[in-house]
């Protein structure tokens, strides 16, 4: 799957350390990582996350409700 396809699974969309509303909109961010998701192009899994622009707060995709 693509990274941006992985957007698409986020189910909160809100930084629940700072309230920033809008996580689902910021940048994926990823390295490689042996438990992380299968991403197209890409050989190694990839650790996904998401960095909260107002607390810098970073929030792996799983803590998104993306399983």
């Amino acid at each position: 799957m693509k990274i941006e396809n992985y957007r698409k699974k986020i189910r909160v969309g809100q930084c629940r350390m700072c309230d920033f509303e809008g996580l689902n909109n910021e940048e994926i961010r990823h390295y490689d990582h042996a438990g992380g998701y299968k991403v197209d192009g890409m050989s190694a899994r990839q650790w996904l996350y998401i960095v909260c622009p107002q607390c810098q707060y970073e929030w792996a995709l799983w803590k998104l409700g993306v399983k």
